[in-house]
């Protein structure tokens, strides 16, 4: 984990802009060959071009990630860099990757009792509005 964390998350970084990028791209032609046969249509009911307002909100946010993940340089890296020491934390101290199965079996427990006593208590008796007065 800690030779691939940077390699992963530039991976996955890269993959989401060019996969956004990929999508804006489409839309546009999808978008341009749509218009082209909506301009040759005449009457009133001529249809809306919804490839090109996907278009307009897709480059807006490929725009936007791309500012995003440009600002937030030094934080990707400050990120990458508490990965790889958590992994080191993770090969000296084996018994931290105990913690979240121990803990699910408790909670499991614990959720298990809890469903058994509140169907004890609704099933126990019968209430009498009258009687609480």
């Amino acid at each position: 984990m800690k030779m691939c964390a940077g390699c992963i998350t530039w991976t996955a970084i890269i993959v989401l802009l060019l996969g956004s990028f990929a999508l804006t791209y489409y839309l546009y032609l999808e978008g341009t060959a749509r218009q082209e046969e909506i301009d040759l249509l005449t009457g009133d009911d001529i249809p809306q071009n919804y490839h090109m307002y996907g278009f307009y909100a897709s480059a807006v946010f490929a725009l936007v990630l791309l500012c995003t993940v440009l600002c937030m340089y030094k934080k990707i890296r400050m990120a990458i860099k508490i990965m790889e020491t958590s992994a080191d934390f993770v090969t000296e101290v084996c018994m931290v990757l105990l913690v979240p199965p121990v803990m699910t079996v408790l909670v499991i427990a614990w959720a298990g009792a809890w469903v058994y006593m509140a169907s004890y208590v609704y099933t126990n008796g019968t209430y009498d509005c009258t009687a609480a007065v």
